[in-house]
């Protein structure tokens, strides 16, 4: 569309390519992302090249949006299976033509040497009948975690893909997973909000009753202090409402696609039990605190001040013990559990070398990036630098004849 990109403009037209490489590889990269049925100009278009171009013999590297391999094995959507299913429709049915009688006969053995994929942020490789299945999505804005991904994962009826290397290592991927503990001060938009909601839901409940409602509540045993919210909750459809919507929208938040699938539905509920919990546990500790005497302005500021900041910095707490619990127990939100600290650590990139000794991949690893950069340029001609770059190869070079 020719957008720019650095000092480039792009001058493709179409979401797929086809590259001849030396030494009788060929670079395909398709399209089947976005849950779509791969278009009919992208078929013809592969099977001209599958029919007139490649030789019997060849060897593809191909690349695709999605690792369906990784998601199909971690979640039994149907969205996910059937992604993964268009994977192979592609290879099967296009590159090695079984539509069309195998273009004569000549791909039925099509090898492919690699198939390579980003959109989830780390590292991993599986290997299955010589084919290298890589996930190599090291220029995300944050992390994906590892220590979720399967040992084996079906990559065909009758085949299974085994897991060869991660980056980062599985137990450094666990060890992550606790900077959840403090998910308030990364996330202070979100605790915010939360507190807010809390405070909403405080003032629908002053205003369903025309006693005082927080000197009413103020000194009251547990027991006593919920079922007089009870009753004045029934008096104001709008608290019910907010309740319900609160409730509801952090139960619904559960991850019931991956790990124990609907069993996750049992610390779903324990989540949204304890943020309960924290607005009615803080709104009688705080009215208790501030209002053993008649309300004033400024007892009602401060003590709303107090409840925001409160309920929001506990339900924030208590949002990131569920994502941890929910990352390392049940093994679902691999990215809600991971974009909630945003760590920007551990990208990785592959170099790949083609000679006529065959393939060889080697990924590269960056466990730290660089965050001192400075512009010593101008502001029209910027010139960028920082502390050097410290890489390292995450694995053995990847070697394929």
């Amino acid at each position: 569309q020719g957008r720019a990109l650095g000092n480039w403009l792009t001058r493709q037209k179409r979401s797929y390519f086809a590259i001849k490489l030396p030494h009788r590889y060929w670079l395909l990269a398709t399209d089947v992302q976005l849950q779509g049925d791969i278009d009919e100009p992208q078929k013809e278009y592969f099977r001209k090249i599958a029919k007139d171009h490649i030789a019997t013999g060849d060897k593809v590297i191909l690349c695709t949006a999605e690792p369906t391999w990784v998601y199909a094995s971690l979640s039994d959507d149907k969205k996910y299976l059937e992604a993964h299913e268009r994977l192979w429709f592609f290879i099967n049915k296009i590159l090695r033509g079984e539509d069309e009688g195998f273009y004569g006969g000549k791909h039925r053995e099509l090898h492919i040497a690699a198939i390579l994929s980003g959109d989830l942020h780390h590292y991993s490789r599986y290997e299955a009948d010589g084919t290298q299945f890589i996930t190599a999505g090291g220029g995300g804005a944050f992390l994906h975690p590892t220590h979720m991904l399967k040992d084996k994962v079906p990559v065909t009826q009758e085949t299974e893909a085994s897991l060869k290397s991660v980056f980062p290592a599985s137990k450094t991927s666990g060890k992550l997973a606790w900077r959840n503990l403090l998910f308030p001060f990364y996330n202070p938009g979100m605790s915010l909000f939360l507190g807010i909601m809390c405070l909403l839901i405080t003032w629908l409940l002053t205003g369903a009753t025309s006693s005082p409602f927080l000197n009413d509540i103020a000194g009251m045993g547990l027991g006593r202090y919920f079922t007089y919210v009870f009753t004045t909750m029934i008096h104001s459809p709008a608290a019910v409402l907010f309740n319900i919507i609160l409730f509801g929208g952090i139960l619904m938040f559960t991850d019931t696609a991956t790990g124990m699938k609907k069993w996750n539905y049992s610390i779903g509920f324990l989540h949204v039990i304890l943020q309960m919990a924290c607005l009615y546990g803080w709104l009688w500790l705080l009215a208790g605190w501030n209002f053993q005497q008649q309300e004033g302005i400024g007892k009602i500021m401060l003590f709303s001040l107090e409840l925001v900041i409160t309920t929001g910095f506990t339900a924030g707490l208590f949002f990131g013990i569920y994502l941890l619990i929910s990352t390392l127990v049940f093994k679902s939100h691999p990215t809600e559990a991971f974009s909630s600290f945003r760590n920007e650590d551990y990208k990785n990139f592959l170099r790949i070398r083609i000679s006529k000794e065959g393939l060889t991949i080697y990924p590269i690893g960056v466990e730290k990036v660089v965050k001192d950069w400075k512009n010593t340029g101008t502001e029209n001609m910027p010139v960028f630098h920082g502390s050097t770059i410290k890489y390292a190869l995450i694995e053995k070079p990847i070697k394929l004849p």
